[in-house]
């Protein structure tokens, strides 16, 4: 996994101090390590990026609307089968739009 360093500084707005400071304080830096964003998920990373249940996604997988990955043992989500799934669905509701508009 690839992790990436961002560099913040904190600042304080002059209307948050009540008292006037003296001299210019140093800023204060914090360094944060994020991980990049991930290529394969678990079942119950995947229902919770989606926003269901871990049982629906089973149903979606058993359904075969998503893609899944198994190394070994593990049932992983490349993360571009839930994509390709959420655009599956926008285009398959479209569809019945279109149809009423034609009528």
């Amino acid at each position: 996994m690839t992790l990436n360093t961002h560099t913040f500084r904190l600042v304080q707005s002059e209307a948050a101090s009540p008292t006037r400071r003296a001299a210019a304080p140093e800023p204060q830096v914090i360094n944060l390590t994020v991980p990049a964003e991930q290529l394969l998920l678990t079942v119950v990373e995947a229902a919770h990026r989606l926003g269901i249940s871990r049982s629906l996604m089973y149903e979606l997988i058993a359904a075969g609307e998503i893609q899944t990955v198994h190394i070994r043992r593990l049932c992983k989500i490349d993360v571009r089968s839930i994509d390709a799934f959420i655009q599956s669905r926008i285009a398959a509701e479209s569809v019945p739009s279109q149809i009423a508009m034609d009528r």
